[in-house]
Order: C-alpha cells, then structure tokens, then sequence
C-alpha cells in the first residue's frame, strides 16, 4: 500500500512538472509572437523620434542660440541604457529557447535510444578484453575509452542543463551516472600527472554496464520489480543481518564444541572449528549445504566416532533446519512478495491508462457531437 502511494505521488510530481514545462513554453511563445509586434512598434518610434531630432537639430542651427550638445543628451543615455536592457532579456531569452530544446532532446526517445546503444558499445569494448590480445587492441580500446568517457560526460551536461540540477540529481540513475562520471575523470587527470598509478576507480568503469537497465523506462513489468525490490531494501539488509548474527553464534559455538578436535590421522580438513574465520566459512558452507553431512560426520568422528559422539549431530542437523530451511527461504518469501507488488503495480497502471484512454475518447466524442448536432435534419 505504501509503494503504491509512492508511486502515485511520483506520477502526479511528473505530472506537474511536465504541466510547468508545458506552461513555459506557452510563455515563450506568447513572448516571441509579442517579440514581432513590438519590434515593429520600436522601428516605427525610432523613426518618428528620429525625424522629431533631426528637425530640431535643424531649427537649432538656423537660429545659433541652442547649445547642440546639450541637445538629446538625456534621449541618448536613454537610448543606451534601453538597449542594453533590450539586449541582456534577448540573450535571456534565447538561453531559454536553448534550454527547452535541449530538455526536448534529453526526454526523446531517439536520444534514449542513443545512450543505450552507446551502453551496449561500452559493454561489448569491455567484454573482449582478453589475453594475449593484440596491440592495435589494447590500443584501440584505450582510445574508445576516452571516447565513451567524452560522450557520457556530454549527455550529463546536456541532462543538466537541459533539466536543471534539482531535477537532475532527483533520479538515483543520474545521480550514479554523476558518480562514475566524475570518478573516471578523476582517474583519467591523475594518470596523465602520476602516470603508472590508479586508485582502482577503473572498477567503477564497469559499474557503467548497469546504466542498461534504463531500458526499464520502457518495460513497465521490469520497473515495477526493481522499483518493488528497492522499496524492500531495509527488509533484506534486517534480513541479512540476522543472519550474519545466527552465522555468529553458531560459529562460536561450533568452537566451543570442535574447537581442536577435526586432527585426525589423514590430516585437519578445510572445514573446521579450529579459529574464528575458519567457523565462520565452516557455518556459512554448512548453510549453502555444500557437504554439509561430511562436516557432521566428521563432529562424530572428533567425539569419539559413533558410539559416544551422536549427541554432536544435532548441532548439525539444528543448524541446517534454522539456517538453510528458514532464514533463507525467507529471502524467497521476499522475493515472491515482489513479485505481487509488481504485478499489483502493473495492474494499476494498465487500469489507470484504461482509463485515461476512455477519458480521452469521451471527450472528443463530446467535442464532435456539438460540431454534427447543426447538420442534422430536423423531425417535424
């Protein structure tokens, strides 16, 4: 109920804000149909003004006893200053235009499409790296690089400008692009000054891969699960530390109990008790289940084999019915639960674009109607 709640308030925000953008431009244009008629309306002052100068100018050399500096004085700091007012609201006005066609271009789907061509290009110069490869290879990949670097800082400049920071920065995407973006720059700059040194940001180049997953934009099912497992993050991180608790305990209790004792005549196995990071890769090996009756059996063995140490089994056998056939399966309880708030989600956006549809058609049933009622023949 929550995240259906979220999720209306996300569609009635973009909602307003594409009605703000809408609005704008209905200003701009107002502005620029304005914009001819009164630049019509100046030429005509100025040459009326103009001749009204020139005449006066011409009275006042006839007659000598006007100082002709003095004349227009205050007209022409008028002037000067109108134009440049005149001139900084024309640039601002045109920085508007700009900025509204390049916000136009950023929300195209051409231009969506694009970058995500340029991702996969990415993903496919990333992929066949390999070894022993040739040298114009390594080469043309070094280049490529810079190249993709260059086109993904400009659509993050054209995306800010275009949108604005605050509208930019208000998507987790644009804030991750921004991060990569300005950590590969960072590395770039600092191996053309220390060249041979990294700080390993170059691992956050690969983290680009997963700007694939804007093609969500345009799957509503996928949106809604990954919208559906984001919202349940805090569960899961509750989840998981839960049970690297239960991983805890039960990894010093194991060494309460076999700490010492898995040294048998044909060596110490892998999995043991013996120090505390080797209990917790025993547990967490015993919850994947991988072998798990082997590590059991081998408790027995270290209690004295099967005649005195049986009761060592239960450790085993409790820890595999908590671990491996509770906590995790809740993992899969969760997964399920997002699974049915995506298809909930789904359903509600396919019912409320009914809707709309029908909306819409009503209404220009109700505008034809009015149009046709004129042409009917009347039944006298």
């Amino acid at each position: 109920m929550k995240l259906r709640r979220q999720q209306q308030i996300e569609r009635e925000l973009n909602g307003y804000r594409a009605w703000i953008d809408k609005a704008e431009e209905v200003m701009l244009a107002e502005e620029n149909k304005n914009a001819g008629t009164s630049a019509l309306e100046v030429l005509r002052r100025a040459t009326i003004k103009r001749s009204r100068t020139e005449a006066m100018t011409r009275d006042s050399s006839d007659e000598h006893c006007v100082d002709i500096s003095s004349v227009g004085t205050p007209l022409a700091r008028a002037s000067i200053k109108s134009t440049k007012v005149d001139g900084a609201s024309y640039f601002r006005h045109k920085e508007r235009l700009l900025r509204i066609s390049i916000r136009h271009m950023v929300k195209s789907q051409v231009f969506y499409w694009i970058v995500l061509s340029l991702v996969a290009l990415n993903t496919a110069c990333v992929a066949i790296v390999h070894h022993n490869q040739p040298q114009w290879l390594t080469h043309l990949l070094y280049y490529a690089e810079f190249l993709f670097l260059g086109l993904f800082l400009l659509e993050m400049s054209l995306k800010m400008y275009g949108m604005g920071p605050r509208l930019y920065f208000h998507s987790s995407f644009n804030c991750f692009d921004f991060g990569v973006t300005v950590g590969s720059i960072f590395e770039v700059v600092w191996a053309i000054f220390r060249p041979g040194t990294s700080f390993g940001i170059s691992v956050l180049r690969a983290l680009r891969l997963l700007r694939i997953f804007k093609i969500t934009k345009y799957w509503a099912s996928l949106r809604n699960l990954v919208v559906s497992l984001m919202s349940s993050m805090k569960s899961i991180i509750s989840l998981l530390f839960l049970l690297f608790l239960f991983i805890v305990v039960f990894a010093l209790l194991g060494m309460q109990l076999f700490g010492g004792r898995f040294n048998f005549n044909d060596g110490t196995p892998s999995a043991n008790f013996d120090t505390f990071p080797a209990a917790i890769m025993t547990v967490f090996q015993i919850l994947t289940g991988e072998d798990w009756n082997e590590v059991m059996y081998n408790g027995i063995r270290s209690q004295g084999g099967v005649s005195s140490g049986m009761w060592s089994a239960i450790y085993f056998i409790v820890l595999t019915l908590f671990g491996n056939y509770t906590l995790l399966n809740v993992f899969l309880a969760i997964a399920v639960d997002n699974l049915a708030n995506a298809q909930e989600l789904t359903k509600d956006e396919q019912e409320e674009e009914e809707a709309f549809n029908q909306k819409h058609a009503l209404q220009k049933a109700k505008e034809v109607s009015p149009m046709s009622a004129p042409n009917m023949p009347s039944i006298e």
